[in-house]
């Protein structure tokens, strides 16, 4: 996947839910926005977002976001 050039990386997924793969996460300094978009991410009950509900702290370091299989997804307004 696209996380081996950019390690550390860190995948949320749930049932139902669209996938974020996000890459290049500094330990030290990317914590505090993992766990506000682990917030994010349980409050959504498709797990889809756009870039302006994501940490800023994060913008960059997205790898992928994959639709949940077997869901068609509504076109984003």
């Amino acid at each position: 996947m696209a996380g081996c050039s950019r390690p550390l990386t860190v995948a949320f997924k749930a049932e139902g839910k669209a996938s974020y793969l996000f890459g290049s996460i500094d330990r030290g300094t990317d914590a505090g926005a993992l766990a506000e978009f682990a917030r994010l991410y349980a409050s959504l009950p498709d797990g889809w977002c756009n870039s302006g509900q994501r940490p800023a702290r994060l913008a960059g370091k997205i790898l992928a976001r994959i639709p949940a299989v077997g869901k068609a997804r509504e076109q984003v307004r």
